[in-house]
């Protein structure tokens, strides 16, 4: 799932202005391969931004890395449609710092050993006529980045067991009957996620209506906290 070592072998260009990237192998692991230097100024990480959900009685805390402008939705469009797994990579470094700032600086989750990564999931139609999910590649790559500092794993908890309207040009009432019971729980035993901490990757925030229901699903399940996590929020 990862992208291809031949990759890391070439020199990369700018997904922005196109102008060379230094050597991949020359760069530190919290560079960015995608952007250059330059270019890099134009994305605005988020430090101190968190949005909510409200689901039932309970508030899901939603963390976006940067704004779907139109650089991040550049990024965002190529990881998704043609193929480009490094820009997951980056984005994945951005999600992190996020998360670095908000939560763990805070000290938000007290018991790191409970905390699982997950991803929103794809249909396996669009699995079989994409190749993969990014929010899968956004999610093993925040946990790369991660790893010194949250004792966490991955695993795809998540099954989307109907397939979907894509959600552009829908209202906001529209996408949340479009998700409506779209998602299930992998089967495991009952109390697999008792006491457990999710972080939900995804790519974009826009209505929250595919966060809250992949939420729900997974407090119904026994999930005692939900953290979601995306690339970008569209404003």
């Amino acid at each position: 799932m990862f992208l291809n070592w031949s990759a890391l072998l070439l020199e990369e260009l700018c997904r922005k202005c196109k102008a060379p990237v230094s050597s991949n192998l020359k760069l530190k692991s919290k560079s960015l391969l995608t952007l250059c230097n330059s270019c890099r100024q134009f994305i605005e990480i988020n430090y101190k931004s968190v949005a909510f959900l409200n689901l039932d009685s309970q508030l899901i805390p939603v963390l976006s890395a940067t704004t779907y402008d139109n650089l991040a939705q550049r990024l965002i469009r190529r990881l998704k449609y043609n193929d480009d797994k490094i820009i997951a990579r980056d984005m994945a470094s951005m999600m992190f710092d996020t998360f670095d700032s908000i939560v763990l600086r805070q000290k938000l989750i007290s018991c790191l050993e409970s905390v699982i990564v997950t991803p929103v999931p794809l249909h396996k139609a669009k699995i079989k006529h994409r190749g993969y999910n990014q929010a899968s590649l956004l999610a093993l790559y925040f946990l790369k980045h991660s790893r010194l500092r949250l004792r966490s794993r991955f695993e795809e908890l998540l099954v989307r067991r109907k397939e979907t309207s894509p959600m552009f040009g829908l209202s906001r009432v529209e996408r949340y009957q479009n998700v409506d019971m779209a998602f299930a729980c992998k089967r495991f035993s009952l109390h697999y996620l008792h006491g457990k901490t999710i972080i939900l990757v995804d790519d974009v925030f826009t209505s929250g209506a595919t966060l809250k229901e992949c939420a729900r699903t997974l407090i119904d399940c026994g999930a005692e906290s939900i953290i979601a996590l995306t690339a970008a929020r569209s404003l």
